[in-house]
């Protein structure tokens, strides 16, 4: 039931991540960057990488400053509060620098890396990179950090609980649910501490913890949400899990198309934050 509230052309190009900034703002990325001051509706660019290369991962830190990663295995942070620009290949020290970073995740004074390998953490002070081995060479698509501090990692068919870097829980999709395309897409935490997590072509996923219990498009969700297609999950600071959805193209009216994964994200950031749901 949700309007279409503005649509930016000044931003000339596909987008496919939006991260929120406080309550007014949004960080999001295509080939460039882009800073959107919804409460003004003002634009910003910031060419970090290369301007050719579509970023493949974005990220916000506690402090505000963004993260981006690039298809050459580059990772870019800009410091807002500071302008300052720093530059990685933080997979260089292991013989891999220009393996494509697929996720990041910003931890106090290090990061969770997660790419066509594996996992790695990421050292501020010295640049020291270590790879987690714990969860084998697989791809890494998705990470959380829960409000215990234990970090959740999507694969392939699975998501794991890492602590102090030892496997704590494990959830895999049985044969029937496993395909091609069968990965860990997102993660979310609600106010319950549950799990929530979403795979391609499977859907929306359930994890009570109490129970230790996986629920695949559980049947009391509404059925919009398990006939959405291919939704994803994130979690707000009220503890709320927020499903964004993809819509086809096909679907969409050629107008929009352009600007559709940023009126999505922005409605879900802006629009439904207001209205409480």
């Amino acid at each position: 039931d949700l309007s279409i509230d503005r649509i930016y052309p000044t931003i000339d190009e596909p987008l496919h991540i939006a991260k929120p900034v406080g309550r007014d703002g949004l960080w999001v990325a295509g080939k460039q960057i882009y800073r959107i001051d919804l409460q003004h509706d003002t634009v910003d660019t910031f060419k970090l990488g290369n301007p050719q290369s579509q970023v493949i991962a974005l990220a916000v830190d506690a402090e505000g400053s963004v993260w981006a990663s690039y298809p050459d295995g580059g990772l870019w942070k800009y410091a807002e509060s500071s302008a300052y620009v720093s530059h990685r290949q933080p997979l260089a020290a292991l013989g891999k620098a220009n393996e494509k970073i697929q996720v990041v995740l910003p931890d106090g004074d290090s990061d969770w890396i997660g790419s066509a390998s594996g996992l790695y953490r990421l050292r501020h002070s010295d640049d020291h990179i270590e790879s987690i081995e714990v969860v084998g060479h697989q791809p890494v698509y998705s990470l959380l950090r829960d409000r215990e501090g234990g970090i959740w990692v999507g694969q392939k068919y699975r998501l794991l609980r890492l602590k102090d870097n030892r496997i704590e829980e494990s959830y895999e999709l049985d044969e029937q649910h496993r395909s091609l395309f069968a990965r860990v897409e997102s993660i979310a935490q609600d106010h319950n501490n549950d799990i929530w997590f979403t795979i391609g072509d499977v859907g929306i996923h359930h994890v009570d913890r109490q129970r230790k219990q996986l629920s695949i498009n559980p049947a009391w969700l509404p059925m919009n949400l398990r006939r959405s297609g291919q939704p994803l999950v994130r979690s707000n600071k009220d503890g709320k899990v927020l499903f964004e959805n993809k819509p086809k193209i096909a679907d969409t009216a050629p107008i929009i198309q352009k600007y559709l994964d940023l009126i999505r994200r922005a409605l879900k950031d802006v629009v439904l934050r207001g209205t409480g749901r």
